[in-house]
């Protein structure tokens, strides 16, 4: 497919299901070589909403993205966020790629002299830090309230694309199983901003586990058809 003149690369963010979870290739770089366009991957494994907001703020602000690039934002669970820690694990696999060995991201990143660590329900069970393991503990059963969380990223979305519309960020949000919690998001009006539902391809035959938080490789590339046709359509 000829490459879409307007758009110079195609930037993903999300979380496990939009990297590399049990497969060599996901849905951005199938999307690539469908639109001849070079992919910029913010995707993390246990990756946050927060993540995404906070690396890709930082990228606008600094021109790493700019109105020539086309965001695909994939939130996730509004419950995860992450954490900044003056510690360090002992253990090299948190630091190594998971879900595929060589794509793949780690399950923590080093921040100048500590690291950002992540949370879901239930990350307390695998934390090798013993500090981090009651911290998250603590946090799943006496700091969390879904309606809270459900208020804060709402807030929080409205407040981002503020700043996408700002900056004149073409961006597809992607509703996804994980987000459904949250019901319909907030749309600002913005004729360079859409959203496309996409959870009625997660069933069992697209995806690596029951309950689909991870396409398989045929769900990679069923997602990937999705948008291309979507961008070839709506993306100016």
């Amino acid at each position: 497919m000829e490459e879409k003149n307007n758009i110079n690369s195609i930037v993903i963010a999300g979380c496990s299901f939009s990297d590399w979870s049990q497969v060599d290739y996901n849905y951005g770089e199938y999307l690539g070589q469908n639109l001849n366009l070079p992919i910029k991957s913010y995707s993390s494994g246990c990756g946050s909403n927060f993540r995404i907001w906070r690396k890709l703020t930082k990228a606008i602000l600094n021109k790493e993205i700019t109105n020539k690039d086309l965001l695909v934002i994939q939130y996730t669970n509004p419950d995860r966020k992450e954490f900044w820690s003056s510690h360090a694990s002992h253990h090299d696999f948190d630091y190594k790629p998971s879900g595929n060995s060589y794509k793949g991201s780690p399950m923590r990143d080093k921040y100048l002299d500590g690291d950002i660590i992540k949370f879901k329900m239930g990350a307390s069970t695998w934390q090798s830090v013993k500090i981090e393991k009651t911290f998250f503990q603590l946090l799943e059963e006496n700091f969390t309230s879904e309606e809270y969380d459900i208020e804060v990223f709402i807030n929080n979305h409205v407040m981002f694309q503020s700043l996408l519309k700002e900056f004149k960020i073409p961006t597809i949000f992607l509703k996804t199983n994980y987000i459904s919690i949250a019901g319909d998001i907030p749309i600002i009006d913005c004729d360079f901003h859409h959203y496309l539902d996409v959870r009625h391809i997660q069933i069992i035959d697209l995806c690596n586990e029951e309950g689909c938080s991870h396409l398989n490789d045929e769900g990679h590339q069923k997602l990937a058809n999705i948008l291309t046709e979507y961008i070839n359509t709506n993306i100016k």
